[in-house]
């Protein structure tokens, strides 16, 4: 099946909103929010307010930032030299269908600084519930982390988090990198915390090389992953078009047909 075919199947036709159910996943970008260590901070700064040209009020800010800021996506590129840039990531490689990996459960069996990572094993668990992980999908992990957001240390795991080699949080591990690039085809994962590399970092950058070396980008800070099912729903990412951008702020929402969901549970 190819990947816009696997995108309508799963999603269904949308006719009237009564039958779809729509989730932002999207933070809100404002000074002081969570930031992986060494990017300049987010600044909005006022340009002009009041009047302007006989209307009776006018606002214009400029915009300060990192491209890896808040809720954002990692082009190939930025781990890549020969990867996509953002702008050139197709725009059918920017919607999929949902592969939530909930590792929540097995956070909470272990202590804090023992955070486990997304497996081959989770993905398995998946397919033995929901059937074969579609082409085209965005496998996304939740960890649980989005509850601890915009609480800079809670949500880094760090109690210095400018301090990039004791931040502790769960990512993909690299075995489950490995097995999704050769065995599955996906078009990009998420995850919602400040990296989906593993931290602390042991070795190198091996997750993210692995996933840029064969296009596969990804969204950090992803919000609002409970809201949305483990399987049925499908991802929007709309970063900006920078030309040659490693990445951008992007906004990312779900969408899904609640009836075509329902029967296929009550089948």
């Amino acid at each position: 099946m190819t990947h816009w075919a696997t995108v309508f199947a799963i999603f269904g036709l949308c006719f009237s909103n009564s039958k779809c159910l729509y989730v932002d996943m999207t933070y809100d970008w404002f000074a002081g929010l969570p930031q992986y260590p060494g990017h300049n901070p987010f600044k909005l700064k006022l340009v002009h307010k009041g009047p302007f040209l006989g209307s009776p009020f006018y606002i214009l800010n400029d915009i300060e930032m990192p491209e890896h800021t808040g809720t954002h996506i990692d082009a190939p590129y930025h781990f890549n030299e020969s990867g996509w840039r953002v702008n050139e990531i197709p725009l059918d490689h920017l919607v999929g269908p949902a592969v939530v990996l909930d590792i929540r459960e097995k956070m909470s069996k272990v202590p804090s600084g023992k955070e486990p990572n997304a497996d081959v094993v989770d993905a398995e668990t998946w397919e033995s519930k929901y059937g074969r992980i579609p082409n085209g999908a965005i496998v996304i992990m939740n960890s649980g982390n989005g509850k601890n957001w915009p609480n800079v240390t809670a949500y880094s795991g760090a109690k210095d988090p400018n301090n990039s080699s004791i931040l502790r949080f769960p990512g993909f591990s690299l075995e489950l990198a490995e097995w999704l690039v050769k065995n599955r085809t996906i078009i990009g994962i998420a995850t919602d915390a400040l990296s989906f590399e593993p931290h602390p970092v042991i070795t190198g950058i091996p997750v993210h090389n692995l996933f840029a070396s064969h296009n596969v980008w990804g969204v950090e800070n992803l919000a609002n992953i409970d809201q949305i099912p483990e399987n049925g729903a499908n991802v929007y990412v709309m970063p900006l078009r920078i030309r040659g951008g490693s990445g951008s702020p992007a906004r990312v929402f779900a969408k899904w047909n609640k009836r075509k969901l329902e029967k296929s549970r009550k089948d």
